[in-house]
């Protein structure tokens, strides 16, 4: 937040995609063509017709451009999702099945435009106003575009940590601004490209150790957590814990067992499914909580901390 060199943008949670929205002659007249290019490098067809349509119209009027952004499906509470089934069930879980999900694309940067040339080999903070440019035209034309809010200054940076941990968001992502493009995904824990993910701490109820023909007590850790009298599982956690802990664990298990009480440990969720099953869970430790109080409002109400990973 406090480093000057880097920028930065609100992750989006769907899927990324470079748009290519080409202006091309044929026989004399305009003939656009609009492209959609996943991580895999492999080309798909357009997530929604209303969408195609507006970069076609985009590039017949402005001419061509190259678009790096995340294509995702929002709910009715804004929520965003990977796919319009993942949107749908959240409508339905929100009561409101009759609602239809919402495409969206969000613009991060802009890798080519008409009036500037290549924009690769330019600085990131280049691309990100040419975006920004790019996508107020096409924001005008659909608000289901968005432009990506960029965080310059430190106040900037600040507000939109606490407004990404506070929305419960997957997190953030910083640019060098004066760093060239790089294709594909760093690992996101160098420069020129540093991810940030926030996760949710919480106390679960073990449920059960699943098997495996490997040399270890067991594969992974089925939770859950109490909801109303009954214990509601929300996933398993299959990772955190060394080979000791293991053997720790499925003892304190068989004990509980055998006394008929419960073990409560701690856990690290990235975020959870829209059925509020924990995702890319890891052990903590064992939890000093009560079984009783590992309780389903601790989802529902949990606290974001900003964990780099």
């Amino acid at each position: 937040v406090s480093h000057h060199d880097y920028w930065g943008q609100p992750k989006r949670d769907g899927t990324r995609m470079v748009v290519f929205a080409l202006r091309t002659v044929r026989d004399g007249e305009i003939d656009p063509q609009v492209f959609y290019q996943m991580r895999s490098r492999n080309l798909h067809v357009a997530p929604h017709q209303e969408m195609h349509q507006c970069l076609l119209r985009y590039a017949t009027l402005h001419g061509s451009c190259i678009l790096d952004g995340e294509q995702w499906w929002e709910d009715v509470l804004g929520g965003e999702h990977r796919t319009a089934a993942q949107a749908q069930t959240a409508n339905e879980d929100a009561g409101q099945p009759e609602a239809r999900p919402r495409w969206r694309y969000s613009i991060f940067a802009a890798l080519y435009s008409e009036a500037a040339g290549d924009l690769t080999a330019l600085s990131a903070s280049e691309r990100i106003y040419c975006g920004e440019e790019i996508g107020q035209r096409l924001v005008a034309m659909s608000p289901n575009f968005e432009v990506v809010p960029t965080a310059r200054t430190r106040a900037e940076k600040a507000e939109m940590v606490l407004k990404q941990q506070t929305e419960g968001r997957e997190g953030d992502v910083w640019y060098k601004a004066s760093a060239p493009h790089i294709g594909g995904k760093t690992n996101g824990s160098r420069e020129p490209i540093v991810r940030t993910k926030y996760t949710v701490e919480l106390s679960v109820v073990v449920l059960n150790l699943t098997r495996t023909d490997k040399a270890r007590p067991f594969g992974a850790i089925e939770v859950g957590v109490y909801h109303g009298e009954a214990i509601k599982p929300i996933g398993s956690v299959g990772t955190g814990f060394t080979q000791a802990q293991m053997v720790e664990i499925a003892r304190r298990h068989q004990t509980a067992k055998t006394t008929g009480q419960s073990l409560a440990i701690a856990i690290t969720s990235r975020r959870f499914t829209e059925g509020w099953q924990v995702w890319h869970a890891s052990f903590d430790g064992f939890s000093d909580r009560s079984p009783q109080a590992c309780t389903f409002a601790q989802l529902t109400g949990a606290q974001l901390t900003g964990k780099k990973e």
